[in-house]
């Protein structure tokens, strides 16, 4: 069987994912990010401004049900993602699954506890790791290439654009849902997510 062939035609339910989010969940941690030089989202992507990025990302999440829901449909939610906690996530036999939701800045990814390297983050990746790693981080190129190279039991996908998370939250909604809903496999469950929400957005203009 090809490289991933047996996750990619695995049927995934949410109970089998985990979302692992590496951006600050409350004021204080934003505004600490916002001082330390080992982190660029805070300070550059949202200016500093905590109302935006409450706007963008953390409102929607936290009191527009999303986090509630994704509890209720069994997903594991990991907070404050530190390197070495998004190495532990690979040894979840149960979770196949595992969604990054974390910032990219001059080819490293920007964990809890700072910035991590191409090479830093490979060595938590399992050779063995036979599930799907999902990056939802801005076009990490050099990163999905190392992975796609080294670890040739995962399958790797990711995005070659923008991240912005309000969007990509509402995504993975549509996603469990439709895992919830009938047997289906990850991959296929994204992309009619993804042009679901598109066609949605196609009609209102």
């Amino acid at each position: 069987m090809n490289k991933g062939g047996v996750i990619t035609e695995k049927y995934i339910k949410p109970g089998m994912c985990t979302v692992a989010f590496a951006m600050p969940q409350n004021q204080a941690a934003f505004n600490k990010d916002c001082e330390d030089n080992r982190k660029n989202l805070a300070r550059d992507l949202f200016y500093g401004i905590w109302g935006k990025y409450c706007d963008e990302f953390l409102n929607p999440f936290k009191k527009g049900g999303i986090e509630a829901y994704m509890k209720r449909a069994g997903v594991k939610l990991v907070y404050d993602v530190t390197l070495d906690d998004y190495g532990r996530l690979f040894h979840d036999e149960g979770r196949p699954v595992d969604i990054l939701f974390a910032h990219w800045y001059e080819e490293c990814v920007e964990f809890y506890d700072g910035f991590a390297t191409v090479d830093q983050i490979l060595d938590k990746i399992p050779d063995s790791f036979s599930g799907i790693v999902d990056l939802n981080v801005c076009h990490p190129t050099s990163l999905v290439e190392e992975i796609g190279r080294k670890k040739g039991n995962c399958v790797v996908r990711s995005l070659y654009t923008t991240a912005t998370p309000y969007l990509w939250l509402h995504v993975y909604v549509q996603v469990f849902k439709i895992m919830e809903a009938e047997d289906i496999t990850y991959i296929d469950a994204l992309n009619r997510a993804i042009r679901s929400i598109l066609d949605a957005w196609r009609k209102k203009e």
